[in-house]
């Protein structure tokens, strides 16, 4: 369990909430965010989550890994202080 400011993620039960407020995630999403957590002010490009998340084995589009940052950034990060675009790069969860 992880908790930032008032966002609390809970990977296994699947369970995120923001100001006490239940937070629906997919899987995926919870999965990228957890990976971001994990690797905490370290800049990630989108191979190495895409990697991470759907595997080496997977052949999708790791623009998905964008869209899916996207969704996460709507749900919980809307001013964008918690996840950062690094440009040309990837991304980065800072605390």
């Amino acid at each position: 369990m992880f908790q930032i400011d008032d966002i609390i993620i809970n990977g296994e039960t699947y369970e995120v909430s923001v100001q006490g407020q239940p937070v629906h995630l997919s899987g995926k999403e919870l999965e990228i965010l957890i990976h971001l957590v994990r690797n905490k002010n370290l800049v990630l490009s989108r191979e190495q989550i895409y990697n991470a998340v759907w595997g080496y084995e997977d052949n999708g589009d790791i623009n998905t890994v964008t869209v899916y940052l996207k969704n996460i950034r709507k749900k919980i990060d809307p001013d964008h202080k918690l996840i950062k675009t690094i440009w040309g790069i990837g991304y980065k969860f800072v605390n």
